[in-house]
């Protein structure tokens, strides 16, 4: 249903409305009225990929609920994969100067260190919680694990890959460690070497579903992403988070999140002045 005759990449109210719900049921994400121009610009790639002609077509398709490779790729299309190296530093250099250390102490008998970046987007995170790690020098034949999940199956797949373009790699990364972690395959084009790689593993997941199969994290990165969700859906995040972080274990938000008047079981503390969360029993561990 178009607004206007013969306008094929505008969205009706109604299908607007519908994509809106589509993506909220999937996600939990909202997208209202007022990302109408994002949305619009976003689904016309998806037209040209699915060989569809107008959002009509698109909509229709959507709403016969059995065409995946479709759905997929409006997921993708409308899910932020916003993100760069070393994005927004403190969390990073905490990680660095004080919580890898106290991290070696704590699973020193087990030898294993498993953390979970739970919206890794197309990995520039996970790698960089990689690299920190085998700089420190702290864990070398420890079983370190870097879990990374993300909603949006084109995301995942260049993160498995680990293969960026000079632009990407521009957003971030110290040449230092560009050139200690990273090969180059031709002018524009860098692949993260098995010394970093070999740390991650990667899988599509919902934030809004049990996470227990994932297995349980001495710490979660779930920044820049609760901002997207309603209050209901950062409690059933928050509450999955919960089941599958060890008492001890840290969880870092983004620098305008918090869990204040969303779940009581994580209490904010400050670590080289970045804030993380853990519960009431492991708090005592970070602060003296």
């Amino acid at each position: 249903m178009l607004e206007t005759k013969g306008n094929t990449t505008k969205l009706s109210t109604e299908d607007l409305r519908f994509v809106s719900e589509f993506f909220y049921k999937k996600t939990g994400i909202q997208l209202g009225e007022e990302k109408r121009y994002l949305i619009e610009s976003r689904l016309k790639t998806v037209l040209r990929i699915a060989n569809l002609n107008t959002m009509d077509e698109l909509c229709q398709e959507l709403r016969k609920g059995f065409n995946v490779q479709v759905e997929t790729l409006v997921i993708d299309a409308l899910t932020t994969n916003e993100t760069s190296w070393f994005r927004d530093g403190k969390p990073f250099v905490a990680l660095e100067k004080t919580i890898l250390k106290k991290m070696a102490e704590l699973k020193a008998t087990t030898r294993t260190l498993n953390i979970w970046s739970a919206a890794s987007s197309t990995g520039q995170e996970i790698y960089t919680i990689a690299m920190i790690i085998q700089e420190t020098g702290l864990f070398n034949g420890w079983n370190v694990k870097i879990t990374g999940t993300d909603i949006s199956q084109s995301a995942l797949q260049q993160a498995k890959e680990g293969v960026y373009s000079q632009l990407e790699i521009s957003r971030g990364m110290p040449v230092k460690l560009l050139i200690k972690y990273f090969d180059q395959i031709d002018d524009n084009t860098w692949r993260v070497k098995p010394v970093i790689k070999n740390m991650a593993r990667f899988s599509a997941h919902n934030l809004k579903s049990d996470a227990t199969y994932l297995g349980k994290f001495d710490m979660v990165f779930c920044r820049n992403v609760l901002i997207y969700f309603d209050l209901q859906s950062k409690q059933h995040i928050l509450g999955h988070i919960r089941k599958v972080l060890h008492p001890s274990g840290l969880l870092c938000l983004g620098g305008s999140e918090t869990t204040y008047g969303v779940d009581d079981y994580f209490q904010p503390i400050f670590i080289d002045n970045a804030a993380f969360y853990v519960s009431e029993e492991g708090k005592s561990l970070w602060i003296k």
